[in-house]
């Protein structure tokens, strides 16, 4: 079964800087490391028929270029080509009415852990589950050279709609494809400030926060969750005090335990920065998504209440700086790395990806819990944090460390730490 679309444009064009920098990410992580996957329940008493469910996706494609987008290299250089018409393949199978959504996971399960090859597939896979002959779960792996979380929202919000009303009124998003024409031809100013930051940055911290220090013969990678609505409503307190997202408490409060684990007085963090700064950027299917460089200076026996203000100006100045295009900065990094004589990466991530509005009322027994995940293979990472939004309530923090940077202990430690130190600030 396919989803034909036609009847948009055509047309080729750098990729643009979120799409490069995941580009070359992707190059540098195990297969499938970016993939992003969805489950769907279709919006419609009764399902769907499946005919109606491969015109809505056909439909969708047509909106989005981003999902009909393919890569050529050019001389070495990726460019991305949109199609104006073609088919999306939809994988149908048949479960009971019981067992269908956990049908639909089986799809992510994996198609999530495969590698996209861009040069001739779409940069979407569709799984259909069809019960008693009508779809009722559906389930999305798009690659993040498509989209981003926020992308894949607005990808989601739009297949509801197609599969409820067959159309979607107001005029069409701006496209991936014009964003990187305007940003071929008029963004060497702000990559200019942009590098001009970085390096600015980099004078004045050590070049890595952690480097390798323990042998063993252990995973050479750990990762941990905690969820907790303490530390939700914890952390709500502390930023309504201040005035700043709950975000910004976790992220001073990071940076402090990374200050206090590495004995840096200044810590460097990689944060993922969303870009999406205007109306067109925020309606846009694309990947948006560059990292920006926070630095927090830590003073001696500073509380969190006194980092927190700090972590807001110095979270603003990386956001103000994540919008660049990526080879430049990174040439611009190298030259700067070959004159220290060291790499130039924090190897320390900090990613919040909770959706505006995705938390719920915290519980008055609200209680945390840690547990093991399983160990990761084949990822260069150092330390990198994850925020996400618990079901139900609360958050998920789940953290990813070398094992030669941290042992098993420390990494189990250090979310127990960062909750206690939220909650102590209350």
């Amino acid at each position: 079964m396919y989803a034909d679309f036609g009847g948009g444009r055509s047309g080729q064009a750098p990729l643009t800087w979120g799409q490069r920098g995941i580009w070359d990410a992707m190059a540098r992580n195990p297969p499938g490391h970016f993939n992003i996957g969805r489950v769907l329940m279709v919006p419609r008493r009764g399902g769907a028929e499946v005919a109606e469910v491969a015109r809505a996706v056909g439909l969708l494609a047509k909106r989005h270029e981003a999902l009909r987008t393919q890569v050529a290299l050019v001389e070495g250089e990726p460019r991305q080509v949109v199609r104006a018409s073609g088919r999306i393949p939809l994988t149908v199978v048949a479960a009971d009415p019981a067992d269908a959504a956990e049908a639909a996971c089986g799809f992510l399960t994996r198609w999530t852990a495969e590698a996209f090859d861009h040069e001739v597939e779409w940069p979407l896979r569709v799984g259909v589950v069809s019960s008693g002959g009508r779809v009722r779960w559906m389930a999305l792996v798009l690659s993040h050279l498509a989209a981003d979380g926020h992308a894949t929202e607005i990808v989601l919000r739009d297949l509801r709609l197609l599969l409820r009303q067959d159309a979607i009124g107001g005029p069409p998003p701006a496209q991936p494809l014009d964003l990187a024409r305007e940003q071929h031809d008029a963004g060497a100013r702000r990559t200019r400030a942009a590098i001009d930051f970085w390096t600015g940055q980099y004078e004045r911290v050590a070049p890595v926060m952690f480097s390798p220090v323990h042998t063993g013969s252990g995973p050479r990678h750990r990762r941990v969750r905690l969820t907790s609505e303490p530390l939700a409503a914890a952390a709500g307190k502390v930023a309504d005090r201040h005035r700043v997202s709950s975000s910004t408490v976790l992220l001073a409060a990071t940076a402090a335990l990374v200050g206090a684990r590495t004995g840096h007085a200044s810590v460097a963090l990689s944060t993922i920065v969303g870009n999406r700064f205007s109306a067109g950027l925020r309606g846009m299917v694309t990947t948006l998504d560059q990292l920006g460089l926070f630095v927090l200076d830590l003073a001696p026996g500073a509380g969190l209440d006194e980092l927190v203000p700090r972590a807001w100006r110095a979270a603003l100045a990386a956001y103000r700086h994540a919008y660049y295009d990526q080879p430049a900065l990174d040439a611009a990094l190298a030259a700067m790395g070959r004159r220290r004589g060291a790499e130039l990466n924090p190897y320390c991530c900090f990613n919040d990806v909770r959706q505006p509005g995705g938390g719920s009322a915290v519980a008055p027994d609200a209680s945390s819990r840690l547990d093991w995940l399983p160990d990761p293979d084949g990822i260069r990472c150092r330390f990198c944090l994850l925020v996400g939004d618990a079901p139900g309530a609360g958050l998920v923090l789940q953290l990813t460390a070398d094992t030669r940077c941290l042992t098993s202990d420390q990494i189990a430690r250090f979310l127990p730490e960062l909750e206690n130190l939220v909650l102590s600030a209350v």
